[in-house]
């Protein structure tokens, strides 16, 4: 069987607005200009729609207009994004047979308020790999600082990210680590962020959000640590060990993307 992927496109008829919904063949949609396809795991049935700049509908209004022209739509609108950066939607659809998606196929690809269509693709963890290190690189613990020259940016301009505040998009924190703070808010090293998917995500299920961007993995689960690392390199400090990140005085937020495994 021929796999299918699906578009949500918006389609304006004589004073009506119109949503089509589309069960597309691959070959033909990544011959589309609109149809952007960059390979990767994609998760079945989930589409981002890009509208032009300034053009505005609502989800309430999405899903309506959909349900009333095919009744077995099981339409999820995940988020509606309404900024300069990007304007569109993203959704999960099925129940709709091959037919009813085909009809409507070649308007919702050349609709003038559609910029792209985008499916969901998975994005895996980062993997981490563990080498032991000879005996003579051991102790070199800041030589990537003099290999950036962070280490004059620190020695001569006493530049420590003071007053910075830097975001990390990765795989959560272990903010109780001492070189990353020992705490969350006010106060510590880390102090915004929001876990956006939960422990137990994978990509495919759903997420389970909660406001504490804490990295809570054991070892057992296969995780690598990776927003830890990250935020250690960026802000990290612990005199004990004579550890020093690029930035050490800044403050951190974490966006948590990925679960455990």
């Amino acid at each position: 069987m021929k796999q299918r992927s699906f578009f949500g496109l918006p389609l304006f008829g004589a004073g009506a607005c119109l949503v089509a919904l589309v069960f597309v063949a691959p070959s033909e949609a990544l011959s589309h200009p609109k149809y952007n396809s960059y390979g990767g795991d994609l998760i079945p049935n989930r589409y981002i729609v890009e509208y032009d700049h300034g053009y505005s509908t609502s989800a309430n209004n999405f899903v309506h207009s959909v349900q009333s022209k095919f009744k077995k739509a099981q339409i999820h609108v995940a988020e509606r994004f309404e900024h300069d950066i990007f304007n569109g939607i993203s959704f999960g659809l099925n129940g709709l047979n091959n037919i009813e998606h085909d009809a409507a196929l070649e308007a919702v690809l050349d609709h003038d308020n559609v910029k792209a269509v985008y499916p969901v693709r998975i994005i895996r963890r980062p993997n981490v790999t563990v080498e032991k290190l000879s005996s003579k690189t051991r102790n070199i613990s800041n030589l990537p600082h003099g290999m950036t020259q962070v280490d004059r940016v620190h020695a001569e301009l006493k530049k420590f990210g003071k007053g910075i505040k830097i975001s990390v998009v990765d795989s959560g924190v272990d903010y109780l680590h001492p070189a990353l703070g020992g705490g969350f808010g006010k106060g510590f090293k880390v102090q915004f962020g929001y876990d956006l998917v939960g422990n137990a995500y994978t990509g495919a299920n759903s997420p389970v959000p909660d406001a504490d961007p804490l990295d809570s993995c054991t070892a057992e689960s296969g995780a690598s640590g990776h927003g830890t690392h990250v935020s250690g390199i960026i802000a990290g400090y612990d005199a004990k060990t004579n550890f020093t990140g690029v930035a050490p005085q800044t403050t951190l937020g974490m966006w948590r993307v990925f679960g455990c495994k």
